[in-house]
């Protein structure tokens, strides 16, 4: 008997949480409208004083051209969201084979203490 009173407890504490925090589960009720006649015609009689303006033939009237057959400027390239590496000069008197490149910046994460990056 105890397991189930805390357990409604537990259900009705869940549901004022998420009550307060997304409000009602139901949707709400849509008012019906007042049958009260609206003060303001439905048919304006004076006529517009700034009607809008139509759009006018374009001045080119070639047809548009397929946006691939003829490639823009090229843009740069999304920068990689991991560190870059970059390349170390290789010394001509070495031939030893050690990697050309620098390991990568560790993340501030993974810094330990007071180890400080390169």
């Amino acid at each position: 008997m105890k397991f189930l009173t805390v357990f409604a407890f537990a259900c009705v504490a869940t549901f004022v949480v998420l009550h307060g925090a997304y409000g009602s589960p139901l949707p709400e009720p849509v008012p019906d409208p007042s049958p009260v006649a609206d003060p303001s015609p439905s048919a304006d009689p004076s006529p517009v004083a700034d009607p809008k303006p139509v759009a006018e033939p374009s001045a080119n009237p070639e047809p548009a051209t397929n946006a691939r057959a003829e490639p823009g400027p090229r843009s740069k390239p999304n920068p990689s969201p991991l560190a870059a590496a970059t390349l170390l000069e290789a010394n001509k008197q070495d031939n030893l084979a050690i990697p050309l490149l620098e390991a990568a910046h560790p993340k501030l994460d993974d810094v330990q203490g007071d180890a400080q990056p390169a």
